[in-house]
């Protein structure tokens, strides 16, 4: 018995990646059960997908943290404040740029960045005159840092192509003896030199990552210039990869929720067969017939509970510390709350979101145990909404709580299940804003509806679940923290 013995400061880590970084024991609670790392450095993916929360910034913040250590890896983390500007910039240039045009010179000048970061490229004349370019053209290889009308005013100006010819002759034929060029002209000369430089012998043991991630905030359905923008991102990076990046070791990676994925293949755009070749996506589902302690979502909840602070070492030595947490009389602890979180690893982290911060007695008993289901779902419903809104954005709480609730109160609290038409009934009763197929369809891609057949489980090892079997021919049953939900708030 562990007694009334505790654990100060409770810190299993934060909801979002980026605000982990800081954090001393950040390394020993990074994951990589899927060898996304490798599968970068070997050119095998450039989108990591999953969904919110399944550790995508993760990855990308991991390899940025390890890249201040390691003199051979350069990383960066283009967010939206780089990537939104881009369609405002190009709209207002004389040139009239084309977005994918912005977004290449973008990718290109980032990985220039990366470059002349290192010590090893610093005795190169190439390189050398590639820094000063960076520097005498700062307004539009810093986009981030200034006023967009003085970015256009920049642009229309044309960059400072000289100091760059004085290293890379070539670049002549590109803008012939002009001081400053349209970006447009210059694009494909600056790829040649990026592609030289890469070639260098003292650079080629380094390995240079861009990451571009948060593409999903405020972003809708509706948002249909920047769901353009991102297509034309893939479609760009899909083509440097065959021709500025290969054979090099510079990778651009994009992160991209499902549901962000779902947007950008669902039109003309072709790009459903880019994706099944050249993404990866993250699933921590494990079925049950693998031993807990052997899954990805175990270890990831026990590497972090072992950093915890107790002056007890035996209790972080146990082979279930999660199981400890709690009376000895319960023995399912994990299972239970992976069902409700929906094999999410950040979805664990909020579980015992009550706890942060707090000293924490071992062996806490059920009602605590209730305690913290209730604070989760709550949590979760929350963010059940903020997920439909970027496919549903008109679709108001109240009225798809009622929906919820008229199909919790069908099912009997999960003694019944409800027919595909019973669905598309009660939609159309209360929500006439949008398709009832539809909604019920990505309901499913949401985990929200569970279908009643024998591989039940498909919702969490898919994707695209609403695609792997017949939806109209089967019953349906609520997410398990639903039901948990409406029971606490009846």
């Amino acid at each position: 018995m562990f007694g009334k013995k505790k654990i100060k400061h409770f810190k299993l880590g934060k909801a979002e990646a980026e605000a982990e970084v800081s954090d001393p024991r950040f390394e020993a609670w990074y994951q990589d059960p899927f060898n996304v790392e490798e599968r970068i450095i070997q050119d095998e993916i450039f989108i990591i997908t999953g969904r919110k929360g399944s550790g995508k910034s993760m990855t990308a913040n991991h390899l940025l943290h390890k890249s201040r250590s390691d003199q051979n890896l350069f990383v960066k983390i283009v967010d939206l404040q780089e990537v939104e500007r881009i369609n405002s910039i190009a709209s207002r240039t004389n040139e009239s740029l084309e977005d994918r045009t912005l977004f290449k010179w973008l990718c290109l000048v980032e990985l220039c960045k990366l470059i002349i970061a290192s010590d090893r490229a610093s005795f190169s004349n190439g390189v050398r005159k590639l820094k000063q370019f960076l520097a005498t053209n700062s307004r539009i290889v810093d986009i981030a840092k200034f006023q967009v009308t003085d970015i256009v005013e920049e642009i229309n100006k044309g960059a400072k192509a000289h100091v760059l010819k004085q290293g890379f002759s070539f670049l002549s034929k590109y803008i012939g003896n002009k001081q400053r060029a349209p970006i447009a002209e210059l694009l494909p000369g600056l790829e040649e030199v990026v592609t030289e430089v890469l070639q260098y012998e003292d650079l080629k043991d380094l390995r240079f990552i861009i990451f571009i991630d948060d593409l999903d905030y405020k972003l809708t359905a509706k948002s249909k210039g920047r769901i353009s923008l991102m297509q034309d991102m893939v479609s760009t990076i899909k083509t440097m990869r065959s021709s500025v990046l290969y054979g090099t070791k510079a990778f651009i990676v994009m992160l991209l929720r499902n549901d962000v994925k779902r947007l950008l293949t669902g039109d003309d755009r072709n790009l459903g067969k880019t994706f099944k070749s050249s993404s990866f996506n993250l699933n921590w589902f494990s079925d049950d017939s693998e031993s807990i302690y052997e899954t990805p979502l175990f270890l990831f909840i026990q590497e972090r509970l072992k950093t915890q602070n107790t002056a007890d070492k035996s209790f972080l030595s146990q082979n279930d510390i999660l199981e400890s947490l709690f009376d000895s009389s319960r023995t399912d602890v994990f299972s239970e709350i992976r069902k409700l979180t929906s094999y999410r690893p950040r979805d664990f982290i909020l579980f015992f979101k009550k706890w942060e911060g707090q000293d924490v007695y071992i062996m806490q008993n059920e009602d605590e145990f209730q305690r913290l289901v209730k604070d989760y779902v709550k949590n979760y419903f929350e963010e059940l909404i903020d997920e439909l809104s970027l496919s549903f954005p008109e679709l108001e709480e109240q009225v798809f709580k009622q929906f919820i609730r008229l199909v919790y109160d069908y099912c009997k609290g999960g003694g019944v299940y409800i027919s595909y038409q019973e669905l598309v009934t009660q939609v159309e009763e209360t929500i006439q804003e949008y398709s009832p197929h539809g909604l019920i369809k990505a309901l499913i891609n949401y985990t929200v509806l569970t279908p009643n057949f024998y591989n039940r489980e498909v919702i969490f090892q898919e994707d695209n679940p609403s695609d792997a079997f017949n939806v109209e021919g089967v019953g349906y049953s609520l997410h398990p923290a639903i039901y948990r939900y409406f029971a606490i708030n009846r």
